[in-house]
């Protein structure tokens, strides 16, 4: 966002504790940080967080040609 300080910045699966209170805020059947180190940990997965400390993040995958949001 352009002007308003907020950074977007790549992040792995040391940064599954933090996400995972984020999801656990958001969801009422949230991924546990384990779940999000998983996912993490594979090699087609990636997450964006915004703000440090995190505000929100997307965690996503692209195999194939294709992409998906996986949360």
């Amino acid at each position: 966002m352009a002007g308003s300080g907020l950074s977007i910045a790549p992040v792995g699966p040391e940064a599954s504790v933090e996400l995972a209170r984020l999801h656990a805020a958001a969801f009422q059947t949230p991924w546990s940080a384990e779940d999000l180190a998983g996912a993490l940990a594979s090699p087609f997965a990636f997450a964006l967080q915004a703000g440090s400390p995190p505000l929100g993040f997307i965690l996503a995958r692209a195999v194939a040609g294709e992409g998906e949001i996986l949360t």
